[in-house]
C-alpha cells in the first residue's frame, strides 16, 4: 500500500510543479482511486492436531480426522493357564513257584497290561479331555522291588509316548530303580486304540528264571512322571471363565473447547483380539458407560449387551489370528449421544469364555500361545457443527496512508477473498488489534456489526459421502464507514475468526459431513478506497 501512496504523492508534486509555471492556476485536489494487499492466511484442517493436550489425532479412512484413543484389557500367555501335574503309579504282579517244574531251567513271561489317566487337577475346571501333549520337559522315574529270589528281569514299554518314531521303555533287573527324559516325546493320550482322552498306557512284560527256591512272592512296580512342561497341547479344552477385563478411556478432551451443538455422528469403540492359541473366546460386556467431570455415570445401552461375538483361535501352531468386534451406532441406542456431550471418559467392563459354545471342540495350545485383547475408543470428525471457531492472524499489517495528513481515504473498502474448501458453511470476523511495542493488544474494531452478515465463505462442494470434492470462492466487498476506518487505522494486526456451520445444522436431523486433512480456508484481505490528496499539504511537507 506505501507504495501505491508514493506514486500518489509524486503525482501530485509533478501536477504542483505544472502549476507553479502558470500564473493564477488554481491547485485541486485529487481523488484518485487507490487499492492495497493486506495481507493471506489459510486455515487449515490439521490444526486440530495441536487443539486438544494428550489427544492423539490421525488420519482414518478417506483422510478424515479421527481423535484416537488405546486401551490394552489383557496380554496374557494362554501357556501359564495349563499346568500338567505330577503323575504316580504303582502295579504289583504276583509271583507262584508252580510255574516252574522239577527245578528245570524254564523261562517264564507273564505279561500285564495297563493304562492310567491323568488327574487333570491342576486345569481348568470341567476337565480338558487332552489328546496329546508334545514334552520339552519332565523325567520318568522308574523302580522295582520283589520279596523272592528268582531272578527277575522286567521291560515296561510306554507304546504311547514316542520320540523319533521309537516308543519309550526302560529295563529293570530285580531290585532296580532308572531315570529317563522326557524332552522331544510325544504324549499319545488317545491310548493303543486311539478312542480315549487323559490317559498313558504301558506294557510290563517280566522274566523269571529258575534259579531260586521261594515258593510264592511278589514284584511291585512303581513309576512317576514329574515336572511336566509341554511345548504343544491339544485337546477339548472345555468351556471355562478366562479372563475378566476392564478399563477407562480418558477422553482429555475439554469440554469447553466444543460447542453443545457440535455432535459426532461416527464414534466407535474397536475391541481387538489377536490369539495365537487354537482356542475361540467369546466375549461379554457387562457395563459400557460414561463418565462426567463430577464422577456421574451414565450407561450405554443397545444391542451389544446381549451379544457374544466369537473371537476366533488360531488355525494352526504358529499363526495368529486376529478378530474384532465393533460397538457402534449400529447396535447402541445412544452412544451419539453421549459421546457428543463430551464426558471425561468412557469405562469398560466384561469377560472372555474360551470355547463359549460348550460343545466338544479340537484346541491348542503352544508354550508361545498368548491372547491380547485391546480396544480403540475413535472418534471420527464426522458430524456436524454449529458456530465452532478457528482462528489465525494476519501480523504486521498497515492500514495507514498517511503520517502528516496530505491524504485521506473515502468509501473504503475492505476487500474479503476466500476458498473455502471445509465442508461446511464459514461465518468469518476480523478483529482489528493495536498492539505496543511491550505486547499489550488492544482491539479497536471489528469489520462486521451482526453475525448474520459475516457468513460468506459457502461450504466447499460436497460428493455423496459428505467430503468435499472442490473449493468455493467468492469475492466480497465490505463498505467501512469512516468513523469506523479512523478507529481501526492505527492496526497493525488482524484477527480472523472462521466459524465453522454445517449446512442444515439448525434442522432436526442435520446431514453429517466429513472433516478430512485436505480442508482448509484461505482469506485474502485488501483495501480499497477513494483517495483525497491534497497538493498543498503535499507542498508544505515537502519543504
Amino acid at each position: 500500500m506505501k507504495k501505491n501512496l508514493l506514486y500518489l504523492g509524486c503525482l501530485a508534486v509533478a501536477l504542483w510543479g505544472c502549476t507553479d509555471q502558470i500564473d493564477n492556476l488554481e491547485i485541486e485536489t485529487l481523488n484518485p482511486k487507490v487499492s492495497a494487499p493486506i495481507g493471506t492466511v489459510t486455515l487449515r484442517a490439521n490444526n486440530l492436531d495441536s487443539l486438544f493436550n494428550d489427544v492423539t489425532v490421525r488420519p482414518g479412512p478417506d483422510n478424515v480426522i479421527e481423535f484416537y484413543y488405546d486401551q490394552d484389557f489383557i496380554e496374557a500367555p494362554v501357556y501359564d493357564r495349563f499346568t500338567i501335574k505330577d503323575q504316580n503309579f504303582d502295579a504289583r504282579v504276583p509271583f507262584s513257584s508252580a510255574l516252574f517244574t522239577n527245578g528245570e531251567a524254564v523261562v517264564v513271561s507273564p505279561e500285564e497290561f495297563n493304562s492310567f489317566e491323568i488327574d487333570n487337577i491342576d486345569l481348568p475346571d470341567p476337565a480338558p479331555e487332552l489328546t496329546l501333549l508334545r514334552l520339552n520337559g519332565g523325567s520318568l522315574d522308574a523302580s522295582q522291588i520283589k520279596d523272592f529270589d528268582h531272578n527277575l528281569v522286567t521291560k515296561v514299554t510306554f507304546p504311547t509316548i514316542i520320540k523319533d518314531g521309537v516308543a519309550l521303555s526302560v529295563d529293570l533287573t530285580n531290585i532296580d530303580n532308572t531315570t529317563v527324559s522326557l524332552v522331544g516325546y510325544d504324549m499319545d493320550l488317545t491310548g493303543a486304540g486311539g478312542d480315549k482322552v487323559n490317559t498313558i498306557e504301558y506294557a510290563i512284560t517280566s522274566n523269571v528264571t529258575e534259579t531260586g527256591v521261594s515258593d510264592t512272592g511278589s514284584f511291585e512296580l512303581s513309576f512317576a512322571i514329574t515336572d511336566m512342561s509341554f511345548e504343544y497341547l491339544e485337546g477339548d479344552l472345555k468351556s471355562y471363565s478366562f479372563e475378566d477385563i476392564e478399563g477407562y478411556f480418558d477422553l482429555n478432551i475439554p469440554e469447553n473447547e466444543i460447542p453443545d451443538n457440535v455432535r459426532f455422528t461416527d464414534p466407535k469403540i474397536d475391541i481387538i483380539v489377536t490369539n495365537s492359541a487354537g482356542i475361540p473366546f467369546g466375549l461379554m460386556i457387562n457395563d459400557l458407560a460414561v463418565v462426567e467431570d463430577n464422577g456421574d455415570t451414565s450407561s450405554i445401552t443397545g444391542d451389544f449387551l446381549t451379544e457374544t461375538p466369537l473371537l476366533a483361535g488360531a488355525d494352526n501352531p504358529g499363526e495368529v489370528k486376529t478378530s474384532n468386534y465393533l460397538i457402534s451406532n449400529a447396535n447402541t441406542d445412544n452412544l451419539i449421544e453421549l459421546i457428543s456431550q463430551i464426558p471425561n471418559g468412557v469405562y469398560f467392563n466384561g469377560f472372555v469364555n474360551a470355547n463359549p459354545s460348550g460343545q466338544p471342540v479340537d484346541n491348542f495350545v503352544t508354550n508361545t500361545s498368548q491372547v491380547n485383547i485391546s480396544a480403540q475408543m475413535i472418534l471420527p470428525l464426522v458430524g456436524y457443527v454449529n458456530n465452532y471457531a478457528l482462528t489465525q492472524n494476519f501480523d504486521d499489517v498497515s492500514l495507514s496512508v498517511s503520517d502528516s495528513g496530505e491524504v485521506t481515504l473515502d468509501n473504503v473498502n475492505i476487500r474479503v477473498i476466500s476458498e473455502n474448501a471445509f465442508p461446511v458453511n464459514i461465518a468469518i470476523q476480523l478483529y482489528f488489534i493495536e498492539k505496543d511495542e511491550a505486547g499489550n493488544e488492544l482491539i479497536l474494531d471489528s469489520l462486521f456489526n451482526s453475525f448474520d452478515e459475516s457468513i460468506i465463505c459457502p461450504s466447499g462442494e460436497l460428493d455423496a459421502n459428505g467430503i468435499v470434492s472442490g473449493p468455493t470462492e467468492l469475492l466480497s466487498d465490505i463498505s467501512v464507514s469512516q468513523d469506523k476506518y479512523e478507529r481501526i487505522e492505527s492496526a497493525n494486526k488482524i484477527q480472523l475468526v472462521g466459524r465453522l456451520i454445517s449446512p442444515g445444522a439448525a434442522d432436526p436431523t442435520p446431514k453429517s459431513v466429513k472433516f478430512t486433512y485436505d480442508n482448509y480456508l484461505t482469506v485474502k484481505l485488501g483495501l480499497s478506497a477513494q483517495a483525497i490528496i491534497d497538493p498543498k499539504k503535499l507542498i508544505n511537507n515537502d519543504k
